[in-house]
């Protein structure tokens, strides 16, 4: 087939009318098959789409948590498929994702909001050696652990600019849920037996910590929660007793600042041998 030049005479015969046809219907057949299969839009990376629903305009650099997706599968899918996802902006909270606005927004309007990466933010601090900050009720605090590392603040207490990184690994995880003030839920795990322990049995001391755990041969070596050891070395094997490290903890001022806990840290026993013991 041949072009046409502007002003010439134009008159299709069947073979290439057909040929447009056939064109004009792989090309459609292409975009109703790719509407199912159509993978997001690019967005920056670490921003996510929110929507302000808590009923008054947002600063930037305003600290919020995410709430529930706007656009579902089961409501469009073909829209959940193909657009990022928009969240609900809600007033920050404890135990809700946190993010931080990149832009002010009116009440219901959506903008980015950053939620892996470093952003500034405001922040009350309540102890200037705090590392990391938490979303309280309706305030981002300074605190001892949590899911955003304090890059650099302002000196002094109140409420301060920072610059945070977000999206890091909690001050802590495993299986123990340890604050300043001590363990608030928790589990240990000895011997491949999983104890729970309960909260407000133990205050966090500077330096490294450690669970003291009873057990006994005659009960089918199952362990026995029996109370905390804290000490800044390592506590000596005892008969019928495992220690297991806990977490350690950084001080200043009086409060913690940091804690640092062991993912899964057990001790399934202890293994003595002197050296004129052992085989030349």
């Amino acid at each position: 087939m041949e072009k046409v030049r502007p002003g010439q005479k134009f008159k299709a015969n069947a073979e290439t009318w057909n040929s447009f046809i056939d064109a004009a219907e792989y090309v459609k057949m292409m975009r109703g098959g790719m509407s199912g299969e159509m993978q997001r839009k690019d967005s920056k990376s670490g921003i996510v789409l929110a929507r302000n629903a808590t009923g008054q305009t947002m600063e930037q650099f305003a600290a919020i948590s995410l709430g529930d997706l706007i656009i579902k599968p089961a409501e469009n899918d073909a829209e959940f498929r193909s657009n990022p996802p928009v969240f609900e902006a809600i007033a920050v909270s404890a135990g809700k994702t946190l993010t931080i606005l990149q832009q002010p927004l009116a009440d219901t309007e959506c903008g980015s909001a950053m939620l892996v990466g470093i952003t500034p933010a405001k922040l009350t601090v309540s102890n200037e050696a705090h590392k990391f900050a938490s979303p309280g009720s309706g305030t981002l605090n300074s605190s001892e652990s949590g899911s955003a590392q304090i890059l650099w603040k302002e000196s002094g207490t109140g409420e301060k600019w920072a610059v945070l990184q977000l999206g890091i690994a909690e001050g802590y995880s495993g299986y123990f849920k340890v604050s300043e003030s001590g363990i608030s839920s928790g589990y240990a795990v000895v011997n491949d037996v999983l104890l729970e322990i309960a909260a407000g049995t133990f205050t966090l001391s500077e330096g490294l910590n450690f669970i003291s755990v009873n057990f006994s041969l005659d009960t089918s070596n199952l362990p026995v929660f029996d109370g905390f050891l804290v000490g800044s070395t390592f506590p000596a094997p005892e008969s019928g007793n495992l220690k297991v490290l806990l977490a350690t903890a950084e001080m200043s001022g009086g409060a913690i600042t940091a804690i640092r806990q062991q993912h899964h840290g057990a001790i399934y026993g202890y293994i003595f041998k002197t050296c004129d013991e052992v085989a030349p």
